[in-house]
């Protein structure tokens, strides 16, 4: 059996603190499951730019997507001053606070979307 070098090493463990099971990445990668093993278990050389794509699902599963409710599920404290604002301008609006709040979400929702589609 071939000794594995350090870049199959490097991108063994990467997997395996990330929690990346082998047959998860081999879909990811679009190779077999043998492929992998192959990879990680006999050392045999992984191609560039497979390597390049492993990194990024690694650096991907570190940093899970943040989705938008994660954001606003947190309660966020207004002060008297601006609790006040928001119902002057709901009352402009001919809108409830409850209302207001609904438009102040679909606008962070908007905004949201606007900046994962960004990225």
């Amino acid at each position: 059996m071939q000794e594995m070098n350090e870049v199959n090493q490097r991108l063994r463990s990467a997997v395996e603190m990330a929690g990346i099971r082998r047959p998860e990445l081999a879909s990811l990668l679009g190779v077999s499951v043998t492929t992998v093993n192959g990879w990680f278990r006999s050392g045999r050389t992984i191609p560039k730019l497979k390597q390049n794509a492993i990194e990024a699902i690694v650096k991907q599963a570190r940093r899970p997507e943040l989705k938008f409710d994660d954001i606003v599920s947190f309660s966020v404290r207004l002060t008297p001053l601006e609790w006040q604002r928001l119902c002057d301008i709901a009352g402009v609006a001919h809108l409830s606070p409850h209302e207001a709040e609904t438009k102040v979400r679909e606008l962070l929702q908007k905004a949201w979307n606007n900046l994962s589609a960004r990225s």
